[in-house]
Parts: C-alpha cells; sequence; structure tokens
C-alpha cells in the first residue's frame, strides 16, 4: 500500500511541473497561481499543497529537477576527450531545446522575473553553481586542468549554453547553432589546455 501511495505521490509532483512548466511558459511568472496549476494539472489546490507549502517550493523542485535531468542525460554518456565533451554537451543542449521547448521558453520567464528579485536571483545562482560543479567534475574526470581555469570555464559553458539555447529556440537553425558551438568548443579545449 505505502509503494503504491509513493508511487502515486511521485506521478503527481510530476504533474504539477508538467502544469506549471506549462504555465510559465504560456503567461510567464505573473500567470503563475495555485488554482491555475492545480487545474492544469488536474488536482484540486488541496491536494496541490498536500505535495508542496507554496508556489515557491514547486518552482525550485521544478527547477532543480530540470537541473537534474540536465545531469542525468550527462551520465549517460562516456567521454575520454574535451572535444567528445563539449561536443555532446551541444547536442544534448539542442536535443532538449528541441524537445523540452517549453522547458526552456519556462526557465528564461523565471530568469527574466529573478532580474527583480532578489530571493530568485540567489536560487538561479544556486542552481547556476551545481550545473558548474557538474561540468567541473566531467572535465577534470578528462583532463586534469587547473581549478582557475576549470571554474572560468564551467561557468562561461553555463552561460554560453543558455544563451545558445534561447537563440536556438529564437531561429531554429540546429547547423548554425552547431556550427557556433564548435567555435565556443575549439576555444574551451584551447583555453584548458594552455591555462
Amino acid at each position: 500500500m505505502d509503494d503504491l501511495r509513493r508511487k502515486k505521490g511521485i506521478e503527481t509532483k510530476k504533474r504539477i511541473r508538467i502544469a506549471t512548466t506549462t504555465i510559465l511558459a504560456r503567461e510567464g511568472m505573473s500567470g503563475l497561481s495555485a488554482k491555475k496549476i492545480a487545474d492544469e494539472a488536474g488536482i484540486s489546490k488541496s491536494n496541490l499543497f498536500h505535495h508542496f507549502r507554496s508556489l515557491d517550493d514547486i518552482l525550485i523542485d521544478l527547477f532543480e529537477s530540470i537541473t537534474s535531468e540536465t545531469a542525468h542525460a550527462l551520465s549517460n554518456f562516456e567521454f575520454e576527450t574535451l572535444e567528445e565533451f563539449f561536443h555532446m554537451l551541444g547536442e544534448l543542449t539542442l536535443q532538449l531545446s528541441v524537445e523540452k521547448e517549453e522547458t526552456f521558453i519556462a526557465m528564461f520567464h523565471y530568469f527574466n522575473f529573478a532580474l527583480t528579485n532578489s530571493d530568485y536571483k540567489v536560487r538561479i545562482d544556486k542552481l547556476k553553481q551545481h550545473l558548474i560543479n557538474i561540468f567541473s567534475d566531467y572535465i577534470r574526470s578528462i583532463e586534469p586542468i587547473s581549478h582557475a581555469a576549470l571554474t572560468n570555464i564551467a561557468e562561461s559553458i553555463v552561460i554560453t549554453l543558455d544563451a545558445f539555447g534561447m537563440h536556438y529556440s529564437l531561429d531554429r537553425n540546429k547547423e548554425k547553432f552547431l556550427h557556433q558551438w564548435h567555435i565556443q568548443s575549439d576555444f574551451y579545449c584551447h583555453y584548458l589546455r594552455n591555462t
């Protein structure tokens, strides 16, 4: 019985994340409300608050799950060279921006809101730091790199991929995206090996 209840809880949380993403992508942060999320997820508002204490908790969970998805997607690959790592990172970003377009749009609304809300800015900084650590660990596992160079490049990767993903979402030019990412990747490899 507990397994069934736990499974239903996990499924309900997933529906809440999907509903939140849909509303964020469609209406932005100003369109977000507990009632809209509950309606979109097909649950009652009280059920929503059974799983999450507040809208903020939903957003924290949502963006932590997005970060975890990215880390999990990368963990499916083994890289022998920096070039392989950067190539796969570009392909993965492109794939996620196509398959999870709504998620990318929701993230940009969230980022935009964070420009004027210090609490949300702190959350984005924490998620960014988490991705920096993930990318640093992958790069370090491929080649020995100085800590300073690694930190600089890992942060640059996060910032660049956000921008590339946004621009890809706007113009949908896969070849242009991959070409620009290849140029950027070559720079990263050169920098990491020569610093």
